[in-house]
C-alpha cells in the first residue's frame, strides 16, 4: 500500500516516529519503570499455617516470577501455589532442593494471587 500511497506511507512514518521520541523523551512523564516486588516468609516458616498474598502491577502485560536459591520446604507437605488473578492455578512448588524453584514462572496479565500452607510436622 505505501509504494501504491506514497502519502500514507509518510503518514504512517511520521506516526512512528513520534511515537518513538514520545517514548524516548517520556514526555507525559507516564511511563513507570516497575520495581521487583519481593514476598517472603519467616525463617525458619511456622508450623501449621497458611499465608495469602497478591502481588499486582498496574498495566503489567506479564509477571514473571523467580525464586531465591534458598527457598526450601517440606515436599508435598508445605505447598506454595501460585494462581493467576482469576484463580487458576499456574504452579504448586515444594521441596529442599534448588531444582523444585529453579524454573521461573511467566503469567500473563498485571497480577497473580499465591497460598503457602505448612502442615504441623517439619518446617522447611
Amino acid at each position: 500500500m505505501g509504494r501504491s500511497r506514497p502519502e500514507v506511507a509518510q503518514m504512517l512514518m511520521e506516526l512512528c516516529v513520534t511515537e518513538l521520541e514520545d517514548v524516548a523523551l517520556d514526555l507525559n512523564g507516564s511511563r513507570v519503570i516497575p520495581q521487583p516486588v519481593v514476598q517472603e516468609s519467616a525463617h525458619p516458616y511456622t508450623d501449621d499455617v497458611t499465608h495469602t498474598g497478591h502481588v499486582y502491577i498496574p498495566g503489567a502485560e506479564s509477571l514473571r516470577v523467580e525464586f531465591d536459591r534458598q527457598c526450601s520446604t517440606e515436599r508435598r507437605h508445605d505447598p506454595l501455589t501460585i494462581m493467576d488473578s482469576c484463580g487458576r492455578i499456574v504452579s504448586i512448588r515444594s521441596g529442599r532442593e534448588w531444582s523444585d524453584w529453579s524454573t521461573e514462572l511467566h503469567i500473563v496479565g498485571d497480577e497473580l494471587r499465591w497460598k503457602f500452607s505448612s502442615d504441623a510436622s517439619v518446617a522447611g
